[in-house]
């Protein structure tokens, strides 16, 4: 069986697709919901540099990290 892809569009950007997991249920989303969120996170702090020893950036990633 294959995996379903969903493409996303986002604006200014070149689009990017998302493979989900299969079978799909409410866990498997809560988890990629998850993933997803610790990986932007990820690039966040990695395109900050520096700046992420702000204290306002680190304020604000600490409430982005209980966002659903």
């Amino acid at each position: 069986m294959t995996q379903p892809q969903t493409p996303l569009s986002i604006p200014d950007c070149a689009p990017a697709t998302l493979t989900l997991p299969d079978p799909l249920t409410l866990e498997s989303i809560n988890r990629l919901e998850a993933a997803i969120g610790s990986l932007l996170r990820t690039f966040r702090k990695d395109l900050r540099g520096n700046a992420a020893d702000d204290p306002g950036c680190i304020e604000v990633d600490s409430w982005s990290i209980h966002l659903h």
